[in-house]
């Protein structure tokens, strides 16, 4: 099993840090964030694989708890400049949330997840759900309008970025499903947040607007079962495009990551953020 290196103790010895701080060296980490590739390195996070060569761009969001946590968990074990640099990109809200787990972890001599589970649950729940993906919706103002699906697009896309996976369901009759999932596995814990969202879908040539009409958030912290909580109906507008050659893979823009770049285009390129850090490569199942 593995021990949480960086105890609270040490954690607060860690320099102020910018919470737009990209990645020191270009490292990725010790293999970065989960299922993405990391910051560094020339890893994009699942983005999009159509950007070429390109100059300077601006940094990518600040990671959440969860993220920031998983990233620790990737680095070599006692590799304290690893978990240093994986702190320095947290954000300030993240990091701290982060500190109250270890204080915990630490106070409590935890080194199991049976002990997590009994004594440090709070502040992990708190974490994880802190960590949740971000969407960017507005109020379903009534019932759904019927959907449209190209048959070409019908079936189950997934993609991972930057530790969190995406999954959109797009169904022939016009129904649609996405869910947003953030996981983090450490000692024999698994921790995952998210948010599922069901209703009809509306897919055109560069806009999928679904009107979903059931929102459903959930945590699961350690043990089998989930905290849920059911949501308003919203709806959602989402930037896609296809790839340029493969059928099978298309690009999906996190439009609250987008907003966190007022002013930029939606491009496709190195040196554009959107592109960079926003944007989800997703392949057919």
């Amino acid at each position: 099993m593995r021990l949480l290196l960086l105890t609270a103790a040490a954690l607060a010895t860690l320099p102020a840090c910018s919470t737009s701080q990209p990645a020191p060296g270009g490292t990725s980490f010790g293999g970065g964030l989960s299922g993405g590739g990391g910051f560094g390195g020339g890893g994009l996070g699942g983005g999009n694989a159509q950007m070429g060569d390109g100059g300077a761009v601006a940094p990518p969001p600040p990671t959440s708890c969860q993220q920031t946590l998983d990233c620790m968990f990737s680095c070599p074990m006692g590799d304290m400049p690893c978990q240093n640099a994986c702190y320095a990109l947290g954000s300030t809200s993240g990091n701290a949330l982060l500190l109250a787990f270890a204080q915990c972890v630490e106070d409590e001599s935890c080194n199991d997840a049976d002990c997590i589970v009994d004594f440090c649950s709070d502040s992990l729940l708190a974490c994880a759900g802190a960590s949740r993906p971000e969407s960017v919706g507005t109020p379903l103002p009534g019932a759904a309008p019927p959907g449209s699906v190209p048959a070409d697009l019908v079936g189950l896309w997934s993609g991972a970025r930057n530790g969190d996976t995406t999954k959109l369901t797009l169904g022939a009759d016009g129904s649609g499903v996405w869910e947003t999932i953030g996981t983090t596995s450490y000692y024999a814990c698994s921790t995952s947040s998210g948010v599922t969202r069901t209703g009809t879908i509306v897919v055109g040539a560069k806009t999928m607007t679904l009107s979903a009409t059931s929102v459903t958030r959930y945590e699961r912290v350690c043990t089998p079962g989930s905290t849920t909580e059911q949501l308003s109906p919203e709806t959602y507008v989402m930037h896609w495009s296809r790839h340029a050659t493969d059928p099978n893979i298309i690009f999906l823009v996190d439009e609250a990551c987008a907003a966190k770049y007022p002013g930029q285009e939606n491009c496709e390129y190195a040196g554009c953020p959107i592109g960079m850090w926003c944007t989800s490569r997703l392949t057919k199942q």
